[in-house]
């Protein structure tokens, strides 16, 4: 894979009043990753792509794309964007053939070869020519993806692309973004709050809780360093609990009736029983239990969140 950075940001920052919406947000998306914006709603998701792609102009920081500012005729910045956010701003009396003519019309036009492909994508041949009021809301939302496609971009920017989506939905979106970027190469950058689809697609992801990005790196990365949950059985917890609270690393300690229950890194484990052991206690068990990509976003996102209502 190419290291050519598609997408930059450095002390990105945004703040509406007095509400920081994103706090020096520093990201790195290289050409050829799938790469995934994770985070609650208000989380400040939505607030990065809108900056990514224009919409809004940042309180502070910079934002890149293809290593120009954003806001620099696209063309000249080394490489086609497509982007599907916010709501669907559709035709309703229009078919979606003719939503996506004149969609495209609005940036040059395109073929109708390139809109019947696109068309073919998303899943909609053989309702390209019913009106869009006779469309689902997941059918909107695949339309309104296909007309992303229809620049043949590089880079995908979508902003919650399975939102409103049914399970067959879901499925498809899923499979052609899998497709695009392993057949054609498309570098995709989107945001989601849904843990399962972002585990399943994405090969990179940041977590943002708070206008702040608090884990960011290759999934499998983030979740080899994740920490584990540790219960320790012990002869005297609170023992236990004033040892193990001053160990490097351990965090969210606390003790119940006959065991301490914390959080460390999954090489201090051994470490931690040797402790203990050393400091006279009896240990009857240690029970590791490996954090997921929920158990971690659950735990940042709620120190974090908390955090951010504190300073707002």
């Amino acid at each position: 894979m190419s290291e050519e950075l598609v997408i930059e940001t450095e002390g990105l920052s945004k703040r509406y009043g007095r509400t920081w919406a994103l706090r020096e947000v520093d990201l790195r998306v290289e050409r050829g990753q799938v790469y995934g914006l994770l985070g609650p709603n208000g989380a400040g998701k939505s607030t990065s792509i809108r900056v990514l792609t224009g919409l809004v102009g940042p309180t502070a920081g910079r934002a890149r794309l293809f290593g120009r500012p954003v806001g620099a005729r696209r063309h000249a910045a080394g490489g086609v964007v497509g982007v599907a956010v916010e709501q669907p701003a559709l035709y309703s009396y229009l078919s979606g053939r003719e939503n996506l003519g004149m969609l495209a019309a609005l940036s040059g036009g395109v073929s109708e070869r390139a809109i019947a492909e696109a068309l073919e994508l998303v899943g909609l041949r053989g309702r390209e020519d019913d009106k869009v009021s006779t469309y689902s809301h997941g059918m909107r939302r695949r339309l309104y993806l296909a007309q992303a496609l229809l620049p043949e971009p590089e880079l995908l920017i979508l902003d919650e692309p399975a939102s409103g989506l049914d399970p067959r939905g879901l499925v498809l979106v899923r499979d052609l973004l899998h497709r695009l970027n392993e057949q054609r190469g498309v570098t995709i950058f989107l945001s989601s709050h849904l843990l399962h689809e972002v585990e399943q697609l994405c090969t990179h992801l940041a977590i943002i809780a708070g206008g702040r990005v608090v884990a960011q790196g290759p999934v499998e990365e983030l979740l080899s360093g994740a920490q584990v949950r540790l219960e320790v059985y012990t002869n005297n917890p609170r023992r236990a609990l004033s040892l193990v609270g001053a160990y490097h690393g351990v965090e969210q300690a606390r003790a119940g009736p006959k065991v301490v229950e914390l959080y460390c890194r999954p090489y201090a484990v051994a470490d931690i029983n040797e402790m203990l052991v050393g400091e006279g206690l009896r240990v009857f068990g240690l029970i590791p239990h490996h954090e997921t990509l929920e158990d971690l976003y659950m735990r940042l996102t709620e120190d974090n969140e908390a955090a951010h209502d504190a300073d707002n």
